[in-house]
């Protein structure tokens, strides 16, 4: 287990925003922040900061460790209050220099977020994109749960056994309720995806939305393509039939929501991140979900939902 914390943890704990001039030279300053609130960014400036100088007293006091959370969704690792400050200054103190992890795109507010992040491949052996779901409570965190997709990546060998791994994410501890705006989109979007009804679909989205799932690298663009592909492959996909939304994140304009895979779904959980326009329609949608344990031809039949028959 020691050696899976150190693996893990160089991962997908969230890292600064490099916004400050300062943080430059730390990695590449190029997060889209355009539906962060100033402060969100800020605190994360420091946060990926203080991770990617390995400070571990100034990234420590980014959590709130008298209640965190903190679960790779894939590896089924479970730090709490007992184990997750023992383990983040052990982690902080075997990285190498070249190990950095950055935001690529911020969405959320000070209570909760989406982050969707690069890890280089100092951290787990090889490059690694994930989104951390994050809920925060006086200017700490509180709970993080981390997605990615392992597929052929080494690191998944060193996941929990089943019986080990975590059923609860313990999102019932968040005590602030979610935005009512964005929990509105995020329950028309799920009844319309766990039914297979892509008409009510479609008008929860702006005309020139995009869908990309980052797990089978699919990309659709328009909300009338959109619209053809999600009745195409709604029944098939792991967030649509039989699915159940776990926790939403984020603000008016844009967060995500946790989900859990009905029976029989390529995978057992997953994320899907959104960002809504001005009139609250779904400009970006990008579910991301482990495909490790899905099989060759799942993942051709789920690709190839894409092409327009």
């Amino acid at each position: 287990m020691h050696k899976l914390l150190l693996s893990f943890a160089g991962g997908l704990a969230l890292t600064r925003v490099a916004v400050a001039t300062s943080n430059c030279s730390l990695y590449p300053n190029i997060a889209d922040t355009s539906h962060a609130t100033p402060a969100l960014v800020e605190f994360l400036s420091h946060y990926f900061h203080a991770k990617s100088l390995h400070d571990a007293n100034a990234w420590i006091s980014d959590f709130d460790t008298s209640k965190i959370t903190y679960i790779d969704a894939v590896l089924g690792l479970d730090l709490n209050t007992t184990n997750f400050e023992v383990t983040l200054r052990a982690l902080a103190a075997s990285w190498t220099p070249d190990a950095k992890s950055y935001p690529l795109r911020i969405i959320g507010d000070m209570d909760s977020a989406v982050v969707f992040l690069e890890d280089t491949p100092a951290l787990f052996g090889s490059e690694l994109r994930g989104i951390a779901s994050i809920d925060m409570e006086n200017g700490k965190v509180i709970r993080e749960i981390d997605y990615w997709d392992g597929r052929r990546v080494p690191l998944t060998d060193q996941r929990v056994p089943d019986d080990q791994y975590p059923t609860d994410f313990r999102e019932s501890a968040v005590k602030k309720t979610p935005d009512p705006v964005l929990q509105g989109v995020v329950n028309n979007l799920h009844e319309a995806l766990s039914t297979g009804n892509s008409s009510v679909t479609a008008p929860l989205f702006n005309v020139d939305a995009v869908l990309e799932d980052r797990t089978t690298r699919t990309r659709i663009e328009g909300r009338l393509v959109i619209e053809r592909y999600l009745a195409r492959a709604s029944s098939r996909l792991p967030y649509g039939a039989g699915a159940t939304v776990r926790h939403v994140v984020g603000s008016a304009q844009g967060g995500g929501y946790e989900w859990i895979g009905g029976p029989g779904a390529a995978a057992r959980n997953g994320i899907t991140a959104i960002e809504l326009d001005e009139n609250y329609l779904i400009t970006l949608l990008v579910p991301l979900w482990d495909a490790s344990r899905a099989s060759d031809a799942t993942m051709v039949a789920l690709a190839g939902l894409a092409i327009e028959p």
